[in-house]
């Protein structure tokens, strides 16, 4: 009877061993499994991190060339046209004939010094881009495409005036600009409108048009070049990006932005 009850004995602390075991090794897998997950997500996010520090650092870089380049052409080149002009308005001319060669090339440097003025003026916009809100910075924006097409370009929106980051204006800027450029070319719409509007301590932008529409789908790889570029700089700002489109139906584009803390 002691014979048995200790083979039962035996049996039992060997299963209960072997359970014990087993919830061990199950323990073991369940945490490295884990850790494993934690890890793959921080290097994610340590890589999603590098890859914004890496646009930023590109965005400056890209800015300070663009501003040396502006001044350059404004102090150099332009003051080298102006001395150029005084000298050619010096020339002896004769009033009875057609305007001298003279005057021709007098105004082709007068011309050449409002395109170069303009092209300093754009190349240098950063500072100013910096000081100016992300309503009126969009604002004149549509201004200057409703003039320069037969599409009516609208903006409105209750957004504040306060000057904004460089960083979120300039690839807000350029979200708005490759979308109506986009409808511009392959909507075939007459209508666009621009909004910006106060959301959760950020702002809400929405695009839109009234166009042909299309499936977002099924877009060819060379048309859904544009749309990868503005959601690529949505995730730099840290911005929901969210596209609506169907045929016959326009496209919607809305974009929610973040406080300019969560950017920082």
């Amino acid at each position: 009877m002691d014979s048995s009850n200790e083979g039962v004995l035996l049996i039992a602390t060997s299963a209960v061993i072997l359970v014990c075991f087993a919830i061990a090794v199950l323990a073991v897998m369940l945490i490295y499994r884990r850790r494993k997950l934690e890890h793959k997500q921080e290097v994610q996010e340590l890589n999603e991190r590098f890859t914004q520090e890496l646009l930023r650092s590109q965005l400056e870089i890209q800015q300070q060339t663009m501003e040396h380049i502006g001044r350059e052409i404004h102090d150099n080149v332009g003051s080298q046209l102006t001395l150029a002009s005084l000298y050619t308005n010096q020339l002896p001319t004769n009033e009875e004939e057609e305007p001298s060669v003279g005057e021709q090339i007098g105004q082709i440097i007068d011309q050449a010094l409002v395109d170069l003025r303009g092209l300093s003026k754009s190349l240098t916009a950063g500072h100013a881009m910096q000081q100016t809100s992300l309503r009126d910075l969009l604002q004149q924006e549509c201004q200057k495409l409703n003039r320069a097409n037969d599409c009516t370009v609208s903006f409105g929106g209750t957004a504040p005036t306060a000057p904004g980051s460089l960083e979120v204006n300039s690839f807000v800027l350029r979200i708005v600009q490759e979308f109506i450029q986009n409808s511009f070319k392959h909507a075939q719409c007459t209508e666009i409108d621009v909004r910006l509007d106060p959301h959760s301590g950020g702002m809400r932008l929405q695009l839109s048009d009234n166009g042909i529409g299309f499936d977002p789908e099924s877009l060819p790889e060379n048309h859904g070049i544009g749309l990868r570029n503005m959601q690529s700089r949505a995730e730099i700002i840290r911005a929901d990006f969210s596209l609506h489109s169907k045929e016959g139906e326009g496209t919607q584009l809305i974009l929610t932005i973040p406080p300019l803390s969560a950017n920082a």
